[in-house]
């Protein structure tokens, strides 16, 4: 009888448990969208505003600096001081930069993830998302799947030592997968995950965004034998 009572009890409590598993995923997703918005606006007036005004700063000064009698050396300290808070400004805001995720679809979303990419180095990388009808992401996992390609392909340019890199994704009634595999050196995937010391996620990062809205990263490698990542959202998590 008691074992019997408890049953009971554990089987009424199971539900509100995953009522409440899936209000705290919907309550994340809406807090990351709310964090990334106002991220990507600091990037943007970062970039608009005191780059715009170093860079004119810079303009004026080489003139000033370029008059008859301008100490050499004090000319070149300001020149320098300038190019380095500049190109520190360019990062940040490189860093903080995201395309309007709101406005894209799926495979919209996957193409600018690889030609931003592409365009600063070269990787080529083969894609394949033809989907029978087009996935519904939310903002937070939009924001997800770009996060994880940046990571994914850049993790490819610097550690895996390749030409070409392959995309895919799927989606089904239950959820959306994407995929990025390459066939360059691998790694032990057993080995500590660490945050990165530069600010990019790592695959830490990239673990912890994706259980946050009821994800998963999936992680195939071993050294020599090339790195496949999967990362897979569950639709009956989404929350706008």
């Amino acid at each position: 009888m008691a074992l019997t009572e408890q049953l009971a009890k554990t089987e009424k409590i199971s539900p509100q448990n995953a009522n409440l598993r899936k209000r705290a995923v919907a309550v994340f997703s809406r807090a990351t969208a709310q964090t990334e918005r106002a991220i990507r606006s600091i990037g943007s007036d970062l970039h608009d505003g005191p780059g715009q005004y170093l860079s004119l700063a810079s303009l004026r000064l080489d003139r000033a600096l370029n008059a008859p009698h301008t100490p050499t050396k004090n000319a070149d300290l300001v020149r320098e001081a300038l190019a380095k808070a500049l190109n520190e400004l360019r990062i940040i805001s490189r860093g903080m930069a995201l395309p309007d995720l709101d406005h894209l679809k799926a495979t919209a979303l996957i193409d600018r993830a690889i030609l931003d990419h592409h365009r600063q180095t070269g990787l080529d990388v083969s894609v394949d998302h033809a989907f029978e009808t087009e996935p519904e992401l939310n903002y937070a996992q939009k924001l997800c799947v770009f996060r994880f390609l940046q990571e994914t392909l850049s993790n490819a340019t610097r550690h895996a030592e390749v030409d070409t890199v392959r995309v895919s994704a799927a989606s089904d009634l239950q959820s959306f997968t994407i995929t990025v595999a390459d066939a360059g050196r691998g790694f032990d995937p057993a080995r500590p995950h660490e945050v990165r010391s530069d600010g990019g996620q790592g695959l830490f990062g990239l673990t912890d965004r994706a259980e946050s809205i009821g994800g998963n990263l999936a992680i195939a490698s071993a050294p020599g034998k090339g790195t496949t990542l999967s990362l897979t959202l569950p639709f009956e998590e989404n929350a706008t």
